[in-house]
């Protein structure tokens, strides 16, 4: 089937979910920053360049990161659009990936594909889905915040 896509405005509920992302990774990201650095302190504990060093790096990848995020989700709040794409569900896929720590555990990313374009989705709704069924799918564009899936 062919795909087709429409701009529509976001609602206020949806700008104000943006919003709400933007102020979450403006707290969060900081404290996780700060977290590394206090950890890093009793790590270098007798080399103070290399406290320094590394936490310099650390704090300034923290900041570029969190920089990009909130950058997307400005343009999108800015923007005040989304796109609608309707189509037929190529394909789905299921990625596992394991973490090794104390505990073994693993995590999983789950996928629909629409034509080429790939989504990442929860898994409620990659048990809902079905390949070859029709779905509405809302995004922003620069963000990738998916608003719903309508099967």
């Amino acid at each position: 089937m062919k795909i087709s896509e429409n701009i529509v405005p976001l609602s206020p509920e949806e700008i104000e979910t943006l919003q709400k992302d933007k102020r979450n990774t403006l707290i969060a990201v900081p404290i996780v920053g700060i977290v590394f650095v206090i950890v890093l302190y009793f790590i270098f504990d007798e080399n103070i360049l290399w406290f320094y060093t590394v936490s310099g790096s650390i704090l300034l990848l923290f900041s570029f990161f969190m920089w990009k995020t909130t950058q997307k989700i400005r343009k999108d709040i800015q923007e005040g659009m989304k796109r609608v794409i309707v189509g037929t569900i190529d394909n789905k896929s299921a990625q596992k990936s394991a973490t090794t720590n104390n505990k073994s555990s693993t995590n999983t990313n789950y996928y629909l594909w629409l034509g080429e374009e790939k989504f990442s989705i929860n898994s409620d709704t990659y048990y809902k889905c079905e390949k070859e069924q029709k779905v509405e799918i809302h995004i922003t564009p620069h963000s990738q915040h998916i608003y719903k899936i309508i099967v």
